[in-house]
């Protein structure tokens, strides 16, 4: 299921288990819609909760695998230069990988690292196996290059230049992310403002026609 994988490899980002979304976005949100179309007698406000109730754990795995992805570009990017650092001075690439860790911010990053480092000399420096491993906790574009140029560098034994091109393209990467941050939360506050006006307009003006429907049905009864 990919639902279940996408939680899996986020390690259930707000405790969002693959149990609480089917609970939340298919069960909740209908049983809100059917308490709400009884109590209010509105089928477009019905509509409007069973909508944000829908669509909220979709929204909210969406938004930490992007905040995740900011982080990990961040952190990606020092130890890059690190790494390249480290490399002009000739050092063997493992000793290279385990200076790199200690640069990294993001806890749940600098773990997977560690244990990525640690498999690497585990499996006899086979980096494809500790790669692979690696993959399971993280779905991540960046990520893909990186371990690309790391493969290639641990075949070949050169990739300065490529991890210094890689470099320059996180930092262009690092800034539309948090160009789109910026225009994702402009769109939040407009979003949510659209919703409390439509709210407040069904609130107030709902009732006055009501009433008048009731007074022309007086007259015209």
């Amino acid at each position: 299921m990919k639902n279940e994988e996408m939680l899996n490899n986020l390690q259930n980002p707000y405790g969002i288990t693959i149990k609480k979304y089917i609970l939340l976005k298919y069960i909740l949100s209908t049983i809100f819609f059917i308490v709400t179309l009884i109590q209010i007698k509105n089928i477009f406000i019905s509509i409007i909760y069973f909508s944000i109730l829908f669509f909220l754990p979709n929204f909210l795995i969406y938004t930490y695998k992007k905040q995740e992805s900011l982080k990990i570009i961040n952190d990606i990017t020092v130890v890059v230069n690190n790494l390249n650092i480290s490399l002009t001075c000739n050092i063997p690439l493992y000793e290279c990988l385990k200076f790199a860790r200690n640069s990294i911010v993001y806890t749940r990053f600098k773990s997977a690292f560690d244990t990525f480092v640690n498999d690497y000399i585990l499996y006899n420096f086979n980096m494809v196996k500790a790669i692979d491993n690696f993959k399971l906790k993280f779905d991540s574009y960046e990520l893909e290059i990186f371990f690309n140029i790391i493969l290639q560098g641990d075949k070949e034994g050169n990739i300065k230049e490529a991890l210094q091109v890689f470099s320059e393209t996180l930092e262009l990467s690092y800034f539309k992310y948090l160009k789109y941050k910026e225009t994702k939360r402009i769109t939040f506050v407009t979003i949510s403002s659209l919703i409390s006006l439509i709210n407040i307009t069904i609130i107030a003006i709902y009732p006055i026609i009501i009433q008048i429907t009731e007074n022309l049905s007086k007259i015209f009864s």
